[in-house]
C-alpha cells in the first residue's frame, strides 16, 4: 500500500484571466490550458440549450461578447455577496457600458438570452472552476509521465488554495468554496494573498 502524494494547487482568479500553479512535488509548475496557455479567460460561453457551454480558454473573447458570455466571474461573486464591484476607483456603475451580459445585482443573477435563463454568480464560478480542475489533472498527468488514470491523482489528492484578497468578506469566501465543491473540488481553503507572498518569501529566502 502506497502512501497518498498530496498536490498542492494554488489558484488566483482575476478579473479578465485565472492563473494555476501547481505546488513544490512538481516544482511550481504553471498549469497549461487546453490550448497550451498558461493563463486561462476567466469566463463562460453559452451557445444555446442544445450546445455544450463553451469555458475558459474556449469562451468567446469578453471584449469581443455578446450577452452570452459572462467574464468577471470572481468580481460579480464579490458584488452580490459584498455589496460593490470595485477596482481601485472604477465601480460596476462606470464600467456598465462595457459589461455585455445582463448582470441582476438585485438578484445576484446573470441573466442569459441563449439560454433564457439566470445563473447566479456562484453556479457560473462552479461552472469555470470545472474546466480549471480539468486542466489542472491534464498537467499532473503530463507531468507525471501519462501515468494511468489508477495512478494519477484524483480530486482526492489534490488540495486547492484561493488566494484573494484581504478585504474579502467571510460570505464570499465561503461562497467560493462552495462554488469549488459544486466543481467536485472536494479539498479546497481560502487564504490572504499577502499571507501567500509573506509565506513563500519566508520559505525562499528565510534562511539568506
Amino acid at each position: 500500500m502506497t502512501t497518498p502524494r498530496y498536490v498542492t494547487v494554488g489558484i488566483d482568479i482575476g478579473t479578465l484571466n485565472t492563473k494555476v500553479t501547481l505546488g513544490p512535488t512538481h516544482d511550481h509548475e504553471l498549469v497549461r490550458n487546453a490550448h497550451g496557455g498558461h493563463v486561462t479567460p476567466t469566463a463562460v460561453t453559452f451557445a444555446g440549450k442544445s450546445r455544450a457551454r463553451l469555458l475558459g480558454e474556449d469562451a468567446t473573447e469578453v471584449a469581443r461578447a455578446d450577452g452570452n458570455t459572462v467574464g468577471m466571474l470572481e468580481r460579480l461573486l464579490v458584488d452580490s455577496l459584498d455589496g460593490e464591484i470595485v477596482d481601485g476607483d472604477i465601480n460596476k456603475d462606470d464600467l456598465a457600458e462595457f459589461l455585455r451580459f445582463d448582470w441582476r445585482k438585485g438578484e445576484g443573477t446573470v441573466y442569459i438570452p441563449s439560454m433564457d435563463e439566470e445563473f447566479t454568480s456562484t453556479a457560473l464560478l462552479a461552472m469555470f472552476l470545472g474546466r480549471i480542475k480539468r486542466n489542472v489533472l491534464s498537467t499532473v498527468e503530463r507531468l507525471d509521465g501519462g501515468r494511468n488514470d489508477s495512478d494519477m491523482s484524483t480530486s482526492a489528492d489534490l488540495q486547492f488554495v484561493f488566494a484573494v484578497p484581504p478585504s474579502y468578506s467571510e460570505s464570499t469566501r465561503n461562497a467560493l468554496v462552495d462554488a469549488a465543491y459544486a466543481a467536485s473540488i472536494s479539498n479546497s481553503t481560502v487564504i490572504d494573498s499577502t499571507s501567500c507572498i509573506a509565506t513563500v518569501y519566508e520559505r525562499k529566502f528565510g534562511d539568506s
